[in-house]
C-alpha cells in the first residue's frame, strides 16, 4: 500500500474517533458473560501457547546466556 493511502486511512480513522459522541450504553448480564468468556478464552489460549512453545523458548534463552540445557539420561532397564 502506498504511504499516502496509509496516512489517509489513519487520518480518517482519527476523525471518526474524534467525532464520536456519547454512546448512552450499558452492560447487561449477557454482555458481562460474553466479556468474561472472552477473558477466560484468552487466558486458556495463552496457556496453551506457552505449553506448546515454552520448551523452544527456554532453549533459546539458555543459548543466549551461554548455558546448555540439562541433559536427561533415560533410565535403561536391563533384562536379568
Amino acid at each position: 500500500m502506498p504511504k499516502r493511502t496509509v496516512s489517509m486511512v489513519v487520518l480518517l480513522a482519527a476523525a471518526f474517533i474524534a467525532d464520536a459522541g456519547p454512546a448512552h450504553a450499558y452492560i447487561d448480564p449477557g454482555m458481562a458473560s460474553l466479556l468474561l468468556q472472552g477473558v477466560v478464552g484468552g487466558v486458556a489460549t495463552f496457556l496453551v501457547v506457552i505449553r506448546l512453545y515454552g520448551a523452544k523458548a527456554k532453549k533459546k534463552i539458555l543459548a543466549i546466556f551461554g548455558r546448555a540445557p540439562a541433559k536427561t539420561n533415560p533410565v535403561t532397564h536391563s533384562a536379568e
